[in-house]
C-alpha cells in the first residue's frame, strides 16, 4: 500500500507511536505485577517460614541438650532438615537484607572447599571458652561457625553431644534464628518499596530494571545448582568426584537441597495457588509449552534419582549415578539458557550474574 498524502502519513505515524507506547505501558505493568507477586507470594512467605523453622531448631536443640538421648537427637536432626529445607527454598535471593551483616554467608558458609567450617568449629570446641558463646561474642567468631553447616557438623557427628559442644549448638542455633527471624519484616518494611517506587533517585529506575534483578536471581539459581552444587563436586570424570564437596554431605541431603531449590523455581515459574501469576505469564503459549516440557523432564530426573536407596553422595561414585547427575546439570543449564533467550526476546535483559555482584 502506497501512502502519498502527508496527512495520512502523519496519522499513521501517530497511530504506530500510540500502539508502541500502549504496549510499553502494558509491558511495564506486567513486569510490575510479576515483581509484586514474587515478593508477596514467594519471597516474604519463604523468609517467614525460614524464621519459624530456625526458631523450632533452636527450641528443639535446647530440649536435646537437656536430655541428650537418641529420640531427642532424631527430633533435633529433623528440625535441622526442616530449617535447611526452608533455607534452600529462599537461597536464590542473594541481595537485599540478606547481605546485611554478611547473613548470606553466616547462615550457610558454602562452598567450603578448604573445610573451614569443621576446622574453625573444632578450634572453638577445643578452646572451650564460655565467653566465646555469649550473645555478642559469638558474632566475633568466623562466619563459618555461625550457621547451618556448623549445626550439621554437630548434629550428624557420630559422637553424642555433651558439655561445651551442646552449649555451642545452643549458641549457634540462637544466632541462626536471630539472623533469619527479621528478614521477612525487612523485605516488607523497606525492600518491597524498591520494587514499587522507581526513578533516578531510587534503587531502580523502572520496573524492567527491578525485574532484571529479581528474575536474574531466579535464573542464576539454576546455574548455581548446575555449576556449583553438581559439577563443582562431580568433576569431569568419575575418578575426579569429590563427595565431600557436595553441599550437605554430612547429613546426606545434598540431593534434597537441589530438589528444594527446584521447588522454589517451579513456584517462581508458575504459582499453582494463583492463576496467571509467575514467570510463565511473560511467554507465548508456544514458548510456555516448550519450557514446561523442559521443566517436566528435569522433574522426572529428580524422581529417578530419588528412587535410589543411596544419597547423591553415594550415587555420584558409580558410573550410572555419575552420568545421571551430569545429565541433571546439563538440563538445568539448558533451561536457564532457554529462559534467558525467551526473556530477551520479550525485552527483559537480566544483565550481570547476581552471584558476581553488581
Amino acid at each position: 500500500m502506497r501512502i502519498s498524502n502527508p496527512l495520512s502519513i502523519l496519522v499513521l505515524l501517530v497511530s504506530l507511536a500510540c500502539r508502541v507506547e500502549a504496549e510499553s505501558v502494558r509491558g511495564a505493568q506486567d513486569m510490575q505485577a510479576l515483581n509484586i507477586a514474587l515478593i508477596e507470594r514467594q519471597v516474604i512467605p519463604a523468609y517467614q517460614a525460614l524464621g519459624r523453622a530456625t526458631q523450632e531448631l533452636a527450641q528443639q536443640s535446647a530440649k536435646y541438650c537437656q536430655a541428650p538421648n537418641a529420640q531427642n537427637l532424631a527430633l533435633t536432626q529433623e528440625a535441622f532438615h526442616q530449617a535447611m529445607d526452608a533455607w534452600q527454598r529462599i537461597q536464590f535471593i542473594r541481595f537485599g537484607p540478606i547481605e546485611t551483616m554478611m547473613r548470606v554467608h553466616s547462615i550457610q558458609f558454602w562452598p567450603d572447599r578448604k573445610q573451614h567450617v569443621s576446622k574453625h568449629l573444632e578450634r572453638l570446641l577445643r578452646q572451650a571458652d564460655p565467653k566465646a558463646l555469649d550473645q555478642d561474642a559469638i558474632y566475633r567468631q568466623p562466619v563459618s561457625v555461625r550457621g547451618l553447616p556448623a549445626i550439621e557438623v554437630l548434629l550428624f557427628n557420630k559422637a553424642p553431644l555433651q558439655g561445651y559442644a551442646c552449649d555451642a549448638l545452643l549458641a549457634i542455633t540462637r544466632v541462626v534464628h536471630r539472623d533469619t527471624e527479621t528478614l521477612a519484616a525487612e523485605w516488607q518494611d523497606s525492600m518491597r518499596r524498591r520494587f514499587v517506587v522507581f526513578g533516578e533517585d531510587e534503587f531502580f529506575n523502572d520496573a524492567a530494571e527491578a525485574s532484571a534483578k529479581l528474575l536474574g536471581s531466579v535464573l542464576d539459581q539454576l546455574a548455581y545448582m548446575a555449576d556449583v552444587k553438581l559439577s563443582g563436586a562431580l568433576g569431569p570424570q568419575l575418578q575426579a568426584v569429590r563427595a565431600k564437596q557436595f553441599e550437605s554431605w554430612r547429613s546426606g541431603r545434598s540431593l534434597r537441597n537441589l530438589e528444594q531449590n527446584f521447588v522454589a523455581f517451579e513456584k517462581s515459574w508458575r504459582d499453582a495457588e494463583a492463576e496467571g501469576q509467575g514467570l510463565y505469564a511473560l511467554f507465548t503459549l508456544a514458548e510456555f509449552k516448550v519450557l514446561t516440557q523442559q521443566i517436566n523432564v528435569i522433574g522426572q530426573t529428580f524422581s529417578e534419582l530419588k528412587q535410589s536407596t543411596q544419597g547423591m553422595e553415594e550415587q555420584a561414585l558409580v558410573e550410572g549415578g555419575f552420568n545421571q547427575l551430569h545429565t541433571l546439570a546439563t538440563q538445568l543449564r539448558n533451561l536457564k539458557k532457554q529462559l534467558e533467550l525467551g526473556l530477551k526476546a520479550h525485552g527483559v535483559y537480566l544483565g550481570f550474574n547476581s552471584r558476581d555482584g553488581d
